[in-house]
């Protein structure tokens, strides 16, 4: 299609709107720390909140399928780690 943007700009472009969604995401997740949410539980005590953020829930196993309230305590590599509350 005509006229089309050089490719070398729309990869800068990319970048660009991927460094703001990063910084974005780790300012709400920044915020949520102590906080308490709801995590369903996936497996390997690895749960997702409802904005789609990895949780590694420590302490005891809890079964999958299962929803529970989680302490947000840290996060590591893009991922909160919280207990079971």
């Amino acid at each position: 299609m005509h006229p089309q943007v050089n490719r070398a700009v729309s990869k800068r472009r990319v970048h660009e709107i991927m460094a703001v969604a990063d910084a974005a995401c780790a300012a709400f997740m920044q915020r949520k720390l102590g906080a308490i949410v709801q995590v369903l539980v996936e497996e390997n005590n690895i749960g997702r909140t409802p904005h789609d953020i990895p949780v590694k829930i420590d302490g005891a196993v809890i079964p999958a399928r299962t929803i529970c309230n989680i302490e947000i305590l840290d996060i590591a590599d893009g991922c909160f780690i919280g207990r079971a509350v």
